[in-house]
């Protein structure tokens, strides 16, 4: 669980990224993770070993 600012980015490396997996669930705002436009009550997984970069926003 975060919460991140507005223009701050992050970045995640999974710990197993062959057997784990992470997924992202916005409660509120948006962001963009791995390309993919996230908004309010929007959810996205990762897993085989990506590493992802959350972008503030």
């Amino acid at each position: 669980m975060g919460t991140f600012d507005a223009g701050v980015s992050s970045v995640y490396a999974l710990k197993r990224p062959n057997t784990h997996g992470v997924y992202a669930m916005m409660v509120e705002g948006n962001a963009t993770i791995n390309g993919q436009a996230l908004n309010r009550r929007d959810g996205f997984g990762i897993w085989n070993g990506y590493r992802t970069q959350h972008p503030g926003g």
